[in-house]
């Protein structure tokens, strides 16, 4: 036996018994390997698969609640759609005259809202057509539109195409700001959608053109049209439309000059999108680029009254808030009667000038004649509406209305109120009171009152004295009258300024507004009727509904015969007195001047059946007028001027007579009847109260050499 045959390396087996072997050796391998390392590698890939599960699961958490948040943050600020659906633009407060015709206008963004059904189609189609030609068939976002502006931009080497929606343009105007960030065109884009989603297409693109910003403080395509081309959007025409829609996307650029080159490219590329979109045929285009266009309105605030229009604001802002003035389109309707207006105001100008020429190497104080101020107030005698209102010489230097506000000493202008107290207690426009000296003398000062040419006159009818403005027949009327009782008939006329109680307000020591005085004045062609002023008639929101209207109101204050009386006594004031440069109208007309110590005021108030008008003039710090300024020379010729103006093209009226008058020939000296025309004057009375008695000639004589003992007559 061989080495190699002594070596044995594996036991043998019989044949049949190999599988069963083979399968020993598998089983007895299995065996012999450990249990727990094989469970330990399945655990492992358990647990990762499950960290994987856990990753997942705490990413969608998370993204679901950041996605949460998200949505919540960028909607939290979202409007409430179903007001959004009733959503209404702001709108212009309009102010109209007594005629309705427009005279300003209040607002902080110009916008006038108008019904897209209102427009011709070309007119909302051009801003399509430019702004989002697939308007109407995108969701409120147009991807599509984004990218081709961005190309056509990038071909015309500016930006001349938005990518914004028309829906996307309308949710940044209505509801976000201008600010470039992520948040906002995120928001912007939200808001575009659920607009579209909430909102009729139509409904949509007229918020676009009532809401979008066109330039020249234009909001809206109607204000727009107004203030570019002085008419209303529906009468646009096409190329007018392809320029105005070309604006909101740079309004300071393209509405500064229509005629630069930029606002023109931009006007034809309106134009040509326009034809390529089907809006316009190649006709209407060739029309419209060769129409010659032109700026005809105006951009600012229309304000043709500018102290009624203070006043009418003020109302509004007392009575309503700034919102409803600024935004909430009222429509005011005012008793101003514009032609009168525009007639005052050049009435208040020219004698502005005349009064500064006058003094052209100026006054004996430092201030300036230019200085001077002028107010005019005029009053609708039958109902008491104020028909024509200027407060000052110029609303932009000073606001201040001295029309209302200011209260000056009235000086004549303030006897036909004592006048009328006397005829209220008896005395009649014959009664005879003499003008001579008087002393008033107490411990504090001595009193000697007298008249304008320091002359005296005699035995002077009350007509008389109030047509010449004398000083000392006033004084003793108001002694017999009496100034408890002078006082509260004052009152009655309207007079609620705070009236001294002495015998000086004969002559006009208490302060007044013209508005008090004028009031007051028009009660004796109004038939003793003292007028409510009123400058508002009605107010009504956008939608035409009355929030107030004012009916006129009066209360009787004198006797309608009484009342005439007063009437004629300052007729002759205007014929035979200091009013005389009013019978330059050669029409039935009365008035007094009024003037007060040193030329420091000037009045004249007067009136015609139809109006009652007063004139001031003055400095705001009460200082002398000048030598001879008197109501005659400072305040009469701006009267007249007005008045000249007023009447023009209307007719000839007298003043009406009531009944229970009668008319007698007097006898001035007396005030009895006069047996001829010689030297006599028709009067007239309240009948029964009229002379009976005969003047003699003896009498007269009397009355004259009893004067000339006293020393009067020089």
């Amino acid at each position: 036996m061989t080495d190699h045959d002594d070596k044995q390396p594996y036991s043998t087996v019989p044949a049949q018994d190999a599988d069963a072997f083979l399968n020993s050796l598998q089983k007895s391998d299995d065996d012999s390997k450990p249990e727990k390392p094989r469970r330990a590698k399945a655990s492992k890939w358990k647990l990762v698969g499950r960290f994987f599960l856990f990753l997942f699961l705490s990413f969608f958490v998370f993204g679901a609640g950041a996605g949460s948040y998200a949505l919540y943050f960028f909607t939290k600020s979202l409007p409430d759609f179903a007001e959004l659906e009733s959503f209404r633009p702001g709108s212009i407060t309009r102010v109209y005259d007594r005629n309705d015709e427009l005279i300003a206008e209040f607002f902080q963004e110009k916008r006038i809202p108008v019904s897209i059904e209102d427009l011709p189609p070309y007119v909302y189609m051009a801003s399509v057509a430019v702004e989002d030609s697939t308007f109407f068939e995108h969701a409120g976002l147009d991807f599509q539109g984004i990218t081709r502006a961005f190309y056509t931009n990038l071909q015309a080497g500016r930006v001349v195409e938005g990518g914004s929606t028309i829906t996307q343009q309308l949710a940044k105007t209505m509801f976000l700001t201008p600010e470039r960030k992520l948040t906002r065109k995120i928001r912007e884009a939200m808001l575009a959608y659920k607009i579209d989603k909430s909102l009729d297409k139509m409904r949509i693109l007229e918020l676009y053109l009532n809401q979008i910003y066109y330039g020249r403080g234009a909001y809206g395509i109607e204000a727009a049209a107004q203030n570019f081309f002085n008419k209303s959007a529906h009468e646009l025409s096409i190329s007018e439309a392809a320029l105005l829609a070309g604006m909101p996307q740079a309004p300071s650029r393209y509405s500064r000059d229509i005629h630069s080159t930029m606002t023109r490219n931009r006007h034809l590329h309106v134009l040509s999108r326009m034809r390529e979109d089907l809006v316009i045929t190649a006709s209407q285009y060739d029309s419209a680029v060769n129409e010659q266009l032109s700026i005809t309105g105006t951009h600012r605030q229309l304000n043709l009254a500018p102290y009624v229009n203070e006043m009418v604001r003020n109302h509004v802002l007392e009575r309503y808030g700034s919102d409803a003035l600024y935004h909430h389109g009222l429509n005011i309707y005012t008793t101003i009667d514009l032609p009168a207006q525009l007639a005052a105001q050049e009435a208040i100008r020219k004698g502005h000038e005349e009064y500064t020429q006058r003094h052209a190497n100026g006054l004996p104080h430092d201030t300036p004649p230019e200085d001077v101020q002028l107010a005019l107030l005029s009053i609708d005698n039958h109902d008491g509406s104020i028909v024509a209102l200027v407060g000052g010489t110029s609303f932009h230097a000073s606001q201040f209305n001295r029309a209302t506000a200011s209260l000056r000493q009235s000086g004549s202008a303030f006897k036909p109120l004592i006048f009328a107290a006397g005829l209220s207690r008896g005395f009649t426009a014959a009664s005879i009171i003499i003008d001579s000296p008087i002393i008033f003398a107490s411990e504090e000062l001595v009193w000697k009152p007298e008249n304008y040419s320091e002359r005296f006159y005699g035995p002077t009818t009350l007509r008389e004295a109030l047509a010449m403005s004398r000083n000392i027949v006033t004084v003793k009327l108001l002694r017999e009258v009496g100034i408890p009782y002078a006082t509260e008939f004052i009152q009655k006329m309207g007079i609620s300024s705070t009236i001294s109680q002495d015998l000086s307000i004969a002559l006009g020591s208490t302060s007044v507004s013209l508005l008090e005085l004028t009031r007051a004045y028009a009660a004796f062609p109004s038939g003793g009727k003292l007028h409510d002023l009123f400058l508002i008639r009605r107010v009504e929101d956008r939608d035409g509904n009355v929030l107030e209207e004012r009916a006129p109101s009066s209360v009787r204050v004198i006797s309608p015969q009484d009342a005439y009386i007063m009437t004629s006594m300052l007729e002759s004031a205007v014929q035979d007195g200091t009013g005389f440069r009013a019978k330059r109208l050669n029409r039935p007309v009365a008035g007094k001047t009024g003037s007060t110590n040193n030329f420091v005021d000037a009045w004249f108030i007067g009136f015609s059946p139809e109006i009652t008008t007063g004139v001031w003039t003055g400095f705001d710090s009460p200082r002398t007028l000048g030598n001879q300024e008197t109501g005659s020379r400072a305040a009469a010729p701006v009267w007249v001027d007005y008045m000249e103006r007023y009447f023009v093209g209307k007719p000839v009226r007298n003043f009406t007579v009531p009944e229970d008058l009668v008319f007698r020939l007097v006898d001035p000296k007396t005030g009895k009847l006069a047996h001829s025309r010689e030297g006599a004057v028709y009067e007239v009375f309240i009948a029964g109260t009229e002379p009976t008695e005969y003047s003699v000639r003896s009498e007269r004589q009397n009355i004259d050499e009893m004067y000339r003992l006293r020393g009067g007559g020089q």
